[in-house]
C-alpha cells in the first residue's frame, strides 16, 4: 500500500545520538546515497545539512507521502516541484526528475533542495532548515 509520515521535525529525531537505531540505519544509507548522487559538486556541509533536513522532514525515507501531499525525503510539493525544481533539472539536462513521482527519487531531490539551499532558499524548510 503507500506510506503515510506526517511532515515535520516532530516525527525524526534532528539527533543521530538520539535517533532510534532503524532511523539512524535508514538515515545513514540515504545520507551514504546522497553523497554520491551530490558527488564532489557540493560541499560536506551541504551534504550534512541535507542529511539533517531529510532526518527531520521524514526519517530519512525517500519514498513517503504527507496527509498533506508533500512527497519524499524532502517533502516537496507540486508547485515547487514543477516551478522552483522543473527549471533546475531542465538546465541540470536531468529529464527523468521532471516527473512529478521523482520527488521519491532520492537523487534528484537531493539536487533541487541542495540548488534551493545554495540559493538561499533555507527558508522552505522553516522548521526542519534550521
Amino acid at each position: 500500500m503507500f506510506a503515510t509520515l506526517l511532515a515535520g521535525c516532530a516525527h525524526a529525531s534532528r539527533h543521530p545520538d538520539r535517533a532510534p537505531a532503524s532511523e539512524s540505519n535508514q538515515c545513514g544509507v540515504f545520507c551514504d546515497r546522497l553523497d554520491r548522487c551530490l558527488g564532489t559538486e557540493f560541499s560536506d556541509e551541504a551534504k550534512n545539512q541535507l542529511c539533517e533536513i531529510a532526518r527531520c522532514e521524514s526519517g530519512c525515507r525517500a519514498r513517503v507521502t504527507s496527509a498533506a501531499g508533500y512527497q519524499g525525503a524532502f517533502q516537496f510539493d507540486r508547485v515547487t516541484w514543477r516551478g522552483e525544481c522543473g527549471p533546475i533539472f531542465e538546465r541540470r539536462g536531468l529529464a527523468h526528475c521532471l516527473k512529478l513521482d521523482s520527488r521519491n527519487n532520492a537523487c534528484c531531490a537531493a539536487i533541487c533542495t541542495a540548488e534551493i539551499i545554495a540559493d538561499g532558499g533555507i527558508r522552505r524548510w522553516p522548521t526542519c532548515g534550521k
